[in-house]
C-alpha cells in the first residue's frame, strides 16, 4: 500500500493533466479518483502518531529526567557484558584444551 516518492510524483504528475484537461473521460475521472485516494491513504498513515510509545511514555514514569539518561546508560553498558563474559569463557576453554594429556592422572 505504501508508495515510494517517485510513484506519489507520478501519480500527481497524472493527476495534475487531468485537471488541466477541461474533458475527462470516466476512465480518466476513476484513475484520478483512485490515485487521489491513495495519496490520502499515505497521508493518513505517516500523520499518525501514537500516544502511548516514545520517549514521552517513558518521561512520563520517571519523573527525574535524569532516570532516563541514566536507564539508557546503564542498558547500554550491561549490553557489553555478555560479549565480556563470551571472551573470558573461550579464552578458558582453550587454557583447558591447551593442557598436555597426563595418561597417569587419575
Amino acid at each position: 500500500m505504501r508508495m515510494d516518492k517517485e510513484a506519489r510524483r507520478e501519480s500527481r504528475a497524472i493527476a495534475k493533466e487531468l485537471k488541466r484537461n477541461s474533458e475527462l473521460t470516466p476512465a480518466a475521472k476513476l484513475a484520478l479518483e483512485s490515485a487521489q485516494q491513495k495519496e490520502d491513504k499515505i497521508e493518513l498513515a505517516t500523520k499518525f502518531v501514537s500516544q502511548n510509545a516514545g520517549w514521552g511514555r517513558l518521561f512520563q514514569y520517571y519523573r527525574p529526567l535524569c532516570v532516563v539518561a541514566l536507564m539508557i546508560f546503564l542498558s547500554m553498558l550491561a549490553s557489553c557484558a555478555l560479549p565480556g563474559i563470551a571472551i573470558f569463557i573461550t579464552k578458558l576453554q582453550f587454557i583447558y584444551y591447551g593442557k598436555a594429556f597426563n595418561p597417569s592422572w587419575e
